[in-house]
């Protein structure tokens, strides 16, 4: 911008300043215009080539927009329903270890409480026996009651399921298929769980172990001399881990270490089972089997069901409810 001659009054000097004003926008909007417009142009012209490249153009008749979304949330909902299933798994195996903790305790609890128990009677192979150990467990874990029943004259005691546990486990007439297999599923499972527990409460007895909750794992956590000999630690918890933490008396953990076995009621039961020679050992038999089992149950049950409906009520002895209550037990279990 050329230097102008000095301004003569107020008036023009004030005019020259609009004029430099003026000038100085206009000179730096000149400047910068060009350039820009040149560059933005450029730039959309190789924008536009790219874009048409990257967008690919389908035609109407060959698009499924809506399959896409379809698949994605079934797999969604697949993912989900594969994690509530592990999830219920997992609350079903803290369920059944919780089961199994409550029955060996009040079990241990009987028999230190009642002399008259013989809970290695489990390991007997006399049915009678069994039959009233089994009676004695049901009584006091209240899932069952000794019943007076039949006319005055002719009364018999009857041990049966408690009304509320009958409601779980007894087969009704009016109860759908689906229902009655669920409470033979349950009353199944219970026998089998109870047998476990019996057997891990006879080496709790045998070997005098102290057992308590522990609160941390909530798992039940056996003391003993006998559990140092056999896992290598005095305290061991039954919760199925074999590598366990190493800690000082503060309680601070210094390290791992493996114990000999795996501690579980399993092990334990199995342990007791070999303490009094009943070690499970795989059965070899080599004649061929040809007894039609079916057929063969189908033809006891017709005839022991006639032969109990001529029982008289003089021949009803303690051996004969006996047996029969172990007749009823072993259907119990497989119905």
């Amino acid at each position: 911008m050329s230097k102008l001659p000095k301004a003569k009054s107020k008036d023009e000097a004030k005019d020259r300043v609009t004029y430099r004003t003026v000038a100085a926008a206009t000179q730096a909007t000149t400047k910068t215009a060009t350039p820009e417009a040149a560059k933005v142009k450029g730039s959309q012209s190789k924008d536009t080539d790219a874009g048409a490249a990257l967008v690919p153009q389908i035609k109407a008749g060959a698009l499924s927009v809506d399959v896409g979304p379809v698949v994605l949330n079934s797999l969604a909902s697949a993912a989900s329903d594969e994690r509530q299933a592990i999830e219920l798994q997992e609350a079903k195996e803290r369920k059944r270890g919780d089961a199994l903790k409550s029955l060996t305790m009040a079990i241990v609890k009987l028999a230190r409480g009642d002399n008259s128990v013989r809970l290695e009677t489990v390991f007997s192979g006399n049915k009678t026996d069994k039959v009233k150990l089994n009676n004695q467990i049901y009584i006091a874990l209240g899932v069952k009651t000794a019943q007076v029943r039949g006319k005055e004259g002719a009364q018999k005691t009857v041990i049966d399921w408690t009304p509320e546990c009958a409601a779980l486990v007894k087969p009704d007439k009016d109860d759908a298929e689906s229902v009655a297999t669920q409470k033979g599923t349950v009353r199944t499972n219970f026998a089998h769980m109870l047998t476990k527990a019996t057997q891990a409460a006879v080496d709790i007895i045998d070997n005098k172990l102290e057992l308590k909750v522990d609160p941390e794992t909530n798992a039940l956590m056996l003391t003993g001399p006998a559990m140092k000999d056999h896992f290598g630690e005095a305290s061991v918890l039954l919760n199925e881990k074999q590598t366990v933490q190493v800690k000082d008396k503060k309680g601070v953990v210094q390290g791992e270490k493996e114990l000999k076995a795996k501690p579980s009621f399993t092990e334990i039961a199995r342990r007791a089972a070999e303490a009094h020679g009943k070690v499970n050992v795989p059965r070899s038999d080599s004649r061929p089997v040809t007894t039609d089992l079916p057929k063969l149950v189908t033809e006891m049950s017709d005839r022991m069901v006639k032969a109990i409906e001529k029982l008289t009520d003089d021949q009803l002895t303690e051996e004969v409810r006996n047996a029969l209550e172990s007749v009823a037990n072993a259907i119990d279990s497989k119905l």
